[in-house]
């Protein structure tokens, strides 16, 4: 997503231990419908991933580390619900196969799939919803701020005499603001001129979706760095059009600029908090399926282990006759096991 090679190294090596895990650690290839991936992914982050993340960022992209932090919670977030979707469409594709094709699926699997997603997904929808909200809160208030500072170098720009500008050397010391005015005539004021001939020649207007006003724009340098490079480095900038006060007549095209990285980042600071929530919840959602799901393959062993008992001395044949099968937790279970016991008496 932000054009870098540090998530891809850090997903790369994601796959090596989902990849080892499944061939070592998970009881074979019959067991590779368990659910137990998921848990694997889970175990990587916190010992792997972030710590990984949050060194690969800051040292080689110069990231603040709790930026640093909320990209690599993302990431792992991301990660997790890809490994349960891919898990629950993997049991859906065994599932439409002939019978005769089909391989046996664990009810462990299967449980532990569909309650993961049922309780992540709709998380993952809210969550997503604040997030956008605040993103969008933000960029409201970056635009009504500069709008407030436009308004205070209009007052600066007003004629000191009749039709007149004010003197540039005065108004450049009573504002700290990177400001540029052109007028329709051609006369230009500018408290960084520097700034704003870099700002025409080197960077062009990101592509920001849903931006709040279209007097605010974010400037990035183009082809510099990656994405995310690209807009910590990048300038906000307000235009406005205003009419001239000389009388003459005529406009003034009034344009503001400060950096973009400190709302970027406090952005990101923001969202943290609302990240490690989601992280937590499905965290909690991947412990709870795996109760739920062990708990319901428990009940299913306990029914089958009387059949598949050895017999008590060596050599001897297994008796013909149906054992009694337990009772179960699982009211639909009882009655099949009340069945087969009544039918082998």
């Amino acid at each position: 997503m932000w054009g870098h090679p540090w998530a891809a190294l850090v997903l790369a090596l994601l796959l090596v231990w989902q990849q080892i895990f499944l061939a070592w650690f998970n009881g074979g290839r019959d067991q590779v419908s368990n659910g137990h991936i998921v848990l694997a992914t889970i175990a990587f982050w916190p010992f792997v991933g972030l710590p990984l993340f949050e060194i690969l960022y800051t040292r080689a992209l110069g990231i603040e580390g709790g930026t640093a932090l909320a990209l690599g919670i993302k990431e792992a977030v991301v990660s997790v619900i890809t490994a349960g979707l891919a898990l629950l469409l993997h049991l859906l594709l065994h599932l439409r196969k002939r019978p005769n094709h089909r391989q046996d699926l664990p009810i462990r699997g299967i449980a532990f799939a569909t309650l993961l997603v049922s309780i992540s997904v709709p998380t993952i929808l809210i969550i997503l919803l604040l997030g956008w909200q605040l993103t969008m809160a933000q960029l409201e208030e970056q635009c009504m701020s500069m709008e407030s500072r436009s308004v205070d170098l209009q007052q600066l720009l007003m004629p000191s005499g009749p039709g007149e500008w004010p003197l540039e050397a005065p108004l450049l010391s009573r504002t700290r603001l990177n400001f540029e005015a052109l007028a329709k005539d051609g006369r230009l004021i500018s408290s960084a001129p520097l700034l704003f001939e870099r700002l025409a020649v080197d960077y062009e207007r990101a592509k920001v979706r849903n931006m709040i006003d279209d007097k605010l724009d974010l400037m990035v340098r183009a082809q510099s760095g990656t994405r995310l490079q690209q807009m910590l480095g990048g300038y906000w900038v307000y235009t406005l059009r205003i009419p001239s006060p000389s009388a003459a007549g005529g406009w003034i095209r009034i344009s503001l600029a400060e950096p973009a990285r400190p709302r970027i980042e406090q952005l990101f600071q923001l969202m943290l908090p609302g990240l490690l929530l989601l992280a937590a919840l499905l965290l909690l959602a991947a412990l709870l399926s795996e109760v739920l799901a062990g708990a319901l393959a428990t009940q299913f062993k306990r029914v089958l282990e009387p059949l598949q008992a050895p017999s008590r001395w060596p050599g001897q044949k297994p008796s013909p006759l149906m054992p009694r099968l337990p009772g179960t937790a699982i009211r639909e279970l009882n009655r099949l096991v009340a069945t087969l016991n009544q039918r082998s008496q």
